[in-house]
């Protein structure tokens, strides 16, 4: 026997589609059946992304230049919701500033349901150079028989999954600064297919943050 789905979603387990192919393979694979995919793999890695902030923001300043409507209250309103919001968009990989961490691995033969109902996961980063963090960056690859593996990484070639960014506030790093942190996934409560994210991390060690995102109706 053999399962193959597509079961992946933005930034791997948006949408909660894993769930049904565990069922799948626990009521109707053989023991010697095969998966495909195999295996998934997501990772993470720290981003410079001046730009898409700047627009976000200065957005609602140039109406009044452009409109004659002053909307400059709105400034800090969006700030925060680029903050508790994950975006799904294409990655400049020039934009990367360290080589992208793997958090967490799923072996599709041996993953349970309940393994996905709390996913908490460390990682460390090691920076490029100096600068500033706007934002985290993460994506995923599943594994096929043979070494085939597809990747959603900004590195290689676009896919409709495009990367998932979380936004913080600015922080700065200078060359080979320690990225140490944590991040939990938990089907939202509101809707199990949605996700809530956390992310806590420290820069060498200090600037101890932590960011609670919301995952929802999503997508390029």
């Amino acid at each position: 026997d053999v399962i193959v789905s597509e079961w992946m979603g933005y930034m791997l387990l948006y949408e909660s589609m894993l769930q049904s192919v565990i069922f799948a393979r626990d009521k109707w694979l053989n023991k010697d059946g095969v998966l495909l995919p195999e295996k998934a793999r997501m990772f993470i890695a720290p981003l410079t992304d001046p730009d898409e902030g700047f627009e976000r923001i200065e957005f609602w300043k140039m109406v009044k230049d452009n409109f004659h409507v002053d909307m400059s209250c709105v400034t800090e309103f969006a700030k925060a919701e680029m903050y508790k919001h994950i975006t799904v968009k294409t990655v400049d990989a020039e934009n990367v500033i360290s080589r992208g961490t793997c958090f967490l691995e799923l072996d599709l033969y041996t993953v349970k349901s309940e393994d996905l109902q709390c996913i908490k996961e460390n990682f460390m980063c090691c920076c490029y150079g100096h600068g500033k963090v706007h934002a985290f960056v993460i994506w995923f690859s599943v594994e096929f028989p043979r070494d085939v593996i597809l990747s959603t990484s900004p590195y290689d070639s676009e896919t409709h999954w495009q990367q998932t960014v979380l936004y913080i506030n600015p922080v700065d790093v200078k060359q080979d600064s320690e990225i140490r942190g944590t991040v939990t996934i938990n089907p939202s409560a509101d809707h199990h297919r949605m996700l809530d994210v956390e992310l806590a991390f420290t820069v060498d060690g200090r600037q101890a943050r932590k960011q609670l995102y919301r995952m929802s109706e999503c997508g390029p």
